[in-house]
């Protein structure tokens, strides 16, 4: 590794596609996703679990490479985990804002929105793009929790008029400034004509489709949301002949770029018990408003009484390790937080991180974090570290 990048994997891995017994050992007790052969053959080394679904996220090509390919050509990602809820009938949009923290009630026909979702304590479930491909149809894209389980809870056994269920749709995410020069050549839409956060119902390689102009990139691209799972590997293959005179790459989420525009990713399991005001997407919070949704009088209290934490960034001083567990942070005053991200920042040249920490640690001040390698001393900052493209 020299300067924080590192400079290739083993020369094999140029050569010859992997052994599985050279690869992560992959479970029977979680899905595949439609292109998991694809993705095999592109390189996938290394997969997370996301809503039980094994999700690509290291290829064979290093991060830096991967990053290049994202700020100046075109990438292609497996989402498939990205499942959606589905809210299909007459009550769909009246059950959107019933779940959500934001106030949804302008959200037009093909708009698409990030959301807070929480319990009815206030705690922060997760933050899914919301769209609205149909008038009566509102699909959450959601994390790592099963929003559909919960919605389809409430639901049973009251007067609500609509369907929740899990449709068959696999996700891709074709991201980068090259990506409309990509998708544009096998999709029926005027793409270029789309603002972000919008969709559109369109035909891509000839499947049907919704369109969005999103991304976990904080930077140009689009999702593609087939309708059926079927010819799954066909498209996969049509987006990799159309970009192919762009040199496009298969990678796993850019996470090194995402963190550095402020881009994150919410659990219900492990975000750090944090209500939805402590997250970035806090001011996304309408306790206000008329609608009641779920957690809306348990965060009326707790902005009356006094937000305790709030989402920071963190410059490190020195080279941290690899975070595999959230660390424990201090500012020598007794006020505490827990560092949730940390990646190398390669515009940036040095090591940042995402923290929740307590309200009395402010921009500016300094701060010691304990990770498996030692202390390191960070600067507290604002995020995003990188301006957010458009």
């Amino acid at each position: 590794m020299t300067g924080g990048k590192i400079a290739r994997l083993a020369e094999i891995y140029d050569a010859r596609p992997l052994f599985p017994e050279e690869r992560q050992r992959m479970w029977t007790i979680n899905r595949r996703t439609p292109y998991w052969q694809k993705t095999v053959d592109a390189g996938a080394m290394e997969w997370s679990v996301y809503n039980n679904m094994h999700f690509p996220m290291i290829y064979s090509h290093t991060p830096h490479e991967d990053y290049c390919a994202l700020l100046e050509g075109v990438t292609l990602w497996d989402v498939t985990l990205e499942r959606q809820t589905q809210l299909k009938g007459p009550d769909a949009f009246a059950f959107l804002d019933y779940l959500c923290c934001r106030d949804m009630s302008t959200m037009a026909l093909g708009d698409c929105r990030y959301d807070l979702l929480s319990d009815e304590q206030g705690k922060l479930m997760c933050d899914p793009v919301v769209l609205r491909p149909w008038e009566d149809t509102i699909w959450l894209s959601h994390g790592n929790t099963d929003v559909t389980l919960w919605a389809r809870g409430i639901v049973m056994g009251t007067d609500w008029d609509l369907e929740v269920s899990e449709p068959d749709v696999a996700p891709l995410q074709i991201q980068g400034p090259l990506a409309l020069a990509t998708l544009e050549k096998i999709c029926d839409h005027p793409l270029a004509d789309m603002k972000n956060y919008t969709c559109a119902v369109t035909k891509v390689a000839g499947q049907d489709a919704v369109v969005l102009r999103t991304g976990w990139s904080g930077g140009f691209g689009f999702e593609v949301y087939p309708f059926s799972s079927d010819r799954a590997e066909e498209l996969w293959d049509d987006i990799l002949e159309a970009g192919h005179e762009f040199r496009i790459q298969v990678t796993g989420p850019i996470v090194h770029r995402a963190i550095e525009r402020g881009v994150t990713d919410m659990n219900y399991y492990i975000n750090s018990d944090m209500n939805a005001f402590e997250d970035l997407g806090g001011k996304f919070v309408n306790v206000d408003t008329n609608v009641d949704f779920i957690g809306r009088e348990a965060l009326r209290r707790i902005r009356d009484e006094g937000v305790k934490r709030h989402s920071v960034g963190l410059l490190f001083e020195d080279d941290v390790p690899r975070i595999e567990w959230m660390w424990d942070l201090e500012d020598g005053k007794g006020h505490t937080g827990e560092v949730r991200w940390a990646i190398r920042s390669f515009e940036l040249g040095h090591d940042i991180g995402i923290a929740v920490v307590d309200k009395a640690i402010k921009l500016g001040d300094m701060v010691e974090v304990s990770h498996p390698n030692g202390v390191t001393r960070a600067e507290v900052s604002t995020v995003p570290f990188v301006k957010r493209g458009a």
